[in-house]
């Protein structure tokens, strides 16, 4: 995709949401298509972190600033202000959360394996929002009787209904918490409906 956008940048308009993966080596085209999108969600701390120019004719790629190039004080190579890159290092992607920064949504780690088996952030990325999570199920534990409350926190987790039983503000506290995982958290969501629990 990289090579589409570079060549012709407006392909991005088409798109509801961008969601950039790890690309952190892109040309300045590919940087202006990406920034200039009113949605975008990054899964990656390190994207949009090089600037290079790339040649077709050859297949090369040429580092033009970033990464300590030209000279080591040199960061990212756009002058790009966001801070996601202080989470590069946060492989294990424990208690994940979705945060808005600068007008983008980042991810707070580095996801590379996570990303494949979580379901949770499969099912946030699908939401208009995916950092309302937290909010939502702040909202349930103040309002459990809310029927809308209820729906959006099990909808955050792929279950369907509008009703769960009291007990269940506990897991959520712990979750809130980090106590518990998301994914331990959505599994017992999903049993709970599977018994009819949640209706």
């Amino acid at each position: 995709m990289d090579q589409d956008v570079d060549k012709n940048p407006d392909i991005l308009k088409q798109y509801k949401r961008v969601i950039v993966l790890h690309n952190e080596y892109v040309t300045q085209r590919e940087f202006d298509a990406i920034t200039s999108h009113p949605h975008v969600i990054f899964l990656y701390p390190n994207a949009l972190y090089a600037k290079v120019t790339a040649n077709y004719d050859n297949g090369t790629i040429t580092l033009i600033h970033g990464h300590g190039y030209p000279d080591a004080s040199v960061k990212n190579g756009f002058g790009w202000s966001p801070r996601q890159s202080k989470y590069e290092y946060n492989v294990k992607c424990k208690d994940w959360n979705f945060y808005h920064e600068s007008n983008y949504t980042f991810l707070d780690c580095y996801p590379e394996y996570h990303v494949l088996v979580s379901e949770e952030m499969l099912l946030l990325l699908q939401k208009d929002d995916p950092t309302t999570l937290s909010d939502d199920i702040a909202n349930w534990l103040m309002y459990p009787q809310d029927q809308n409350g209820t729906e959006q926190l099990l909808d955050d987790f792929g279950v369907q209904g509008s009703s769960m039983p009291s007990w269940v503000e506990k897991p959520a506290l712990w979750l809130s918490n980090g106590e518990i995982s998301k994914r331990s958290f959505g599994d017992m969501l999903q049993y709970l409906a599977q018994q009819q629990i949640i209706k």
